[in-house]
């Protein structure tokens, strides 16, 4: 038989959020590998979402803004922050466009100043994990809804440092637009 988790949801998600954003999942974090526990989480936490948000629930609208509202909090751990990106980026390239592009800069900018400010190898760690995930998650989303940029030059001026890797992760470098703010193919 088939469980029906309309009932239950106000206890599974709740649940499956704090898996994505606990500071501490496990007792030797530099050791046991409790990324996965948040990926996986973020994902069950989007299934959950697509399978049973309608118009009298709103889930999906009260997820994401639970979890924008959390991206707001300064004094969060990145590990939690990286929960909180990785919720937001499984909930799809529609909350991606809408939440996550337009604050990507102050994002990335906040996580290198908390690395700097608490330099401890799992902050370090952290930060590579939230700048790996957010090129993976956004840059074919930055595609899809803004394909005026056609240039390393236009993604670095429209999400600062990060910006390179996310151009060379999109399609623009492999359709052969160039460093300069001039798409390449145009001189062929």
């Amino acid at each position: 038989k088939a469980i029906r988790l309309e009932k239950f949801l106000h206890d599974i998600i709740p649940a499956v959020i704090s898996c994505m954003v606990c500071t501490q999942i496990c007792a030797r974090p530099l050791e046991l590998d409790h990324w996965t526990v948040r990926g996986n989480a973020a994902r069950i936490l989007s299934a959950l979402v697509r399978a049973h948000n309608m118009g009298t629930n709103q889930i999906q609208s009260r997820v994401t803004r639970m979890l924008h509202h959390a991206l707001d909090k300064h004094n969060s751990s990145l590990v939690s922050y990286f929960g909180v990106l990785a919720g937001l980026c499984e909930l799809g390239p529609l909350t991606i466009n809408s939440i996550v592009l337009p604050e990507i800069r102050s994002i990335y900018r906040r996580v290198e100043l908390k690395v700097r400010h608490v330099p401890g190898p799992i902050d370090r760690h952290a930060k590579d994990r939230i700048r790996e995930l957010l090129v993976r998650k956004c840059a074919h989303v930055v595609q899809e809804y803004i394909p005026e940029l056609l240039s390393v030059d236009d993604y670095e001026q429209k999400f600062g440092d990060i910006g390179r890797e996310m151009f060379y992760k999109s399609d623009a470098a492999s359709l052969g637009f160039s460093g300069t703010t001039t798409p390449a193919f145009q001189y062929i």
